[in-house]
């Protein structure tokens, strides 16, 4: 069992302004095999998302 815990931060953007707020605290308990499924799906995400810039760039590069 692994327990993490952190602060979550809420944004807000009004027209040019950020207004960044913290406060509430949470913590979670994990079990190795939960925190292993997570990496994999994080894995599979970022390998999309960077096919997806890699086909972005691609198409840039055919238009110019």
């Amino acid at each position: 069992m692994i327990r993490l815990s952190c602060e979550l931060e809420e944004k807000k953007i009004d027209g040019k302004n950020m207004e960044v707020t913290t406060g509430t605290r949470v913590s979670r308990t994990y079990k190795y095999a939960d925190l292993k499924d997570l990496q994999s799906r994080l894995t599979l995400v970022a390998g999309e998302k960077q096919k997806e810039n890699k086909d972005i760039i691609q198409k840039f590069d055919a238009v110019s």
